[in-house]
């Protein structure tokens, strides 16, 4: 897995899209430290081939996910926020301009550290 530091957020969302259009396959919880997320989504460096990108977020400090059977094959209309506030990562399905604000969502995750995996599907 590679690291995604926060200088790399805004040209990691750009090369997916904002993730538009992805399809979420699994949202696992790994341990009480460890959350996994896994979609499919077209990659521009690709040629937009779809591809299977999972997103593994460390250091878990707060988090709301829904059951299980609601992630099953879930299209992302409206992308994903992923937010650096200068010590911890957010993400959350929707648009959020802050860490904070993200709370709000339905579904979010704030941890220390996140590290992504490209896969061909």
């Amino acid at each position: 897995m590679k690291p995604l530091l926060s200088g790399q957020i805004p040209s990691f969302l750009d090369r997916f899209s904002n993730f538009e259009g992805a399809v979420i396959q699994d949202i696992s919880i790994i341990s009480p430290t460890q959350i996994s997320c896994i979609f499919e989504l077209q990659d521009k460096q690709r040629q937009f081939d779809w591809i299977k990108l999972t997103i593994d977020f460390f250091g878990i400090k707060n988090a709301r996910l829904l059951q299980t059977q609601h992630y099953d094959h879930v299209e992302i209309d409206e992308g994903i926020s992923l937010i650096y506030d200068s010590t911890l990562f957010g993400f959350c399905i929707g648009q959020y301009k802050t860490i904070k604000a993200l709370e709000d969502a339905s579904c979010f995750i704030i941890a220390d550290t996140v590290k992504y995996k490209e896969d061909q599907l």
